[in-house]
């Protein structure tokens, strides 16, 4: 198999750190960490929906191959803490399903965790917190999900009770503290509202017993724009195929959905596919094992298009059109037959940019790439859930994650493509005027038809005087600014 990896920094005092020390570690979604085994080592457990596991320290920043302990299906998150008042530090996951089970590992003393007690969980819990929610002494449990969060109570050994619940949230995370100063638990809940990106922040105040009024205070939150939210790329219920090549763009976009999945306020499937096309030296393994690594439904699709474009295409001409074109025709075939509701591509900001450029250049048309369409055989929804993500991010994010990367070569060795010399041209630009991609991208989002010249989306023949001041009127007589300090877009941040 293809191992993971958890890497540590070791902090140099002055707020810098070491280089990266890395040790095998199980697929994982979350980390937690504390002193399993009573060394005076950290150690640290990791999940990956359907099992925990755990890595003694030896003090070095490197960590003992994991022990693996399976727990209930999509575990969300992990916690660590002294459940059962025995001065060992065990583990508890949240439950992650739709009436699912939340799991408690007790620790023997040893880092051994040979106990297991199950919390049935009335909610979907996306999130766990662990406190003292009625001041007796006992840590108890906060589960985050959707519709609901609920309340258990501990019983001092590992056994909990539940308490009630607080009715439509659609928590996130949560954080529990005495946030009025009267000695009482409270609980503040990251809310991300019904649809994605929609959302606030609830101050649940506690009255001492493990029970929470209405809150009475509400902090609206807007956080950075997602696409997923901006255009409603996934909705309950959802089958999404995520489009997996191999490369970073792909990797990446896999990677951030299996995390949205695991947060989000809605229920939806992720399966990732890939087209095998029989190129020359195509290491058909890596992907198999990389996503049994991952625990996720995947399929394999096996279909000789590279034959196909070698002998339709001339030596020396450009293969991406033809390859792409029968690559569009399986992937809908394989759609319908995997009853997938949305399509999932991994193209990001700057393959958005350099699209647009193409067509006006080229095609002379101004067209980019939309992050949501329907497709050209008119049967499905096509989604790209990195358009905001800038490509130099998942360069680094793929660096981080250390993805097995397959190198594409049936079109990646063409030299002078028309996009290679768009990308070129683009990357010159933001070096000479850093931020400029920026500002052109953010240009995609405020086009302003009536200072174009498509009559099919304004009409011009029908214009008449309004009397009415317009934002969007021509000024006529007066040169646009274009300085920077007008362009909010562009700022340069130096790190």
């Amino acid at each position: 198999g293809i191992p993971n990896n958890i890497t540590v920094q070791l902090g140099n005092g002055d707020g810098t750190f070491q280089a990266g020390i890395s040790s095998v570690a199980p697929a994982s979604v979350e980390i937690t960490v504390g002193d399993y085994n009573h060394d005076g080592k950290m150690d640290v457990a990791t999940n990956n929906v359907f099992s925990i596991g755990v890595m003694l320290g030896n003090g070095d920043g490197t960590f003992q191959t994991a022990v693996v302990y399976p727990v209930g299906a999509n575990a969300a998150d992990l916690k660590s803490a002294d459940l059962n008042h025995d001065g060992f530090t065990d583990l508890v996951t949240s439950s992650g399903g739709y009436g699912g089970t939340s799991q408690v590992l007790l620790n023997d003393g040893t880092g051994v965790f040979p106990t297991t007690k199950n919390v049935s969980i009335p909610a979907l819990g996306q999130h766990v917190e662990v406190g003292d929610l009625n001041n007796d002494g006992n840590l108890d449990l906060l589960e985050i999900g959707i519709g609901s969060t609920g309340f258990f109570l501990g019983q001092g050994d590992g056994t909990y009770k539940y308490n009630g619940e607080i009715a439509s949230t659609f928590g996130t995370d949560a954080i529990i503290a005495d946030f009025n100063n009267d000695g009482k638990t409270d609980i503040a809940i990251s809310n991300s509202g019904a649809t994605l990106g929609s959302g606030k922040l609830e101050i649940y105040l506690g009255d001492g017993t493990g029970t929470f009024i209405t809150p009475t205070s509400f902090v609206s939150t807007t956080g950075s724009p997602t696409a997923a939210a901006d255009f409603n790329l996934i909705e309950e219920g959802d089958r999404v195929m995520v489009c997996v090549s191999g490369g970073k763009d792909s990797y990446g976009l896999l990677d951030i959905l299996l995390k949205l999945q695991a947060r989000a306020p809605i229920r939806f499937e992720l399966i990732a596919v890939n087209l095998d096309q029989k190129q020359p030296g195509f290491p058909e393994h890596i992907l198999p094992e990389y996503l049994k690594t991952l625990g996720i439904e995947f399929h394999i699709e096996t279909q000789d298009t590279y034959s196909i474009v070698k002998k339709v295409i001339a030596e020396g001409k450009t293969m991406c059109s033809l390859c792409s074109r029968l690559r569009r025709g399986v992937l809908y075939r394989v759609a319908d037959e995997l009853k997938i509701t949305k399509i999932a591509l991994g193209h990001h900001r700057d393959d958005m940019l350099q699209t647009f450029f193409l067509n006006m250049f080229f095609g002379g048309k101004l067209k980019a790439m939309p992050p949501k369409l329907v497709s050209d055989d008119g049967g499905h929804i096509v989604i790209r859930p990195l358009a905001n993500v800038a490509e130099k991010d998942l360069t680094r994010w793929a660096e981080h994650r250390q993805f097995p990367i397959i190198p594409c070569t049936l079109c990646g060795s063409q030299e002078n493509l028309q996009r290679q010399q768009i990308g070129n041209m683009l990357r010159e630009w933001e070096k000479k005027d850093p931020g400029r991609i920026k500002s052109m991208f953010t240009a995609l989002h405020n086009v302003i038809p009536s200072h174009l010249m498509d009559a099919r989306h304004h009409d011009f023949k029908n214009i008449h005087i309004t009397g009415t001041p317009s934002e969007d009127g021509d000024k006529v007589f007066d040169e646009e600014d274009f300085s920077p300090s007008s362009l909010p877009a562009l700022q340069v941040v130096t790190l």
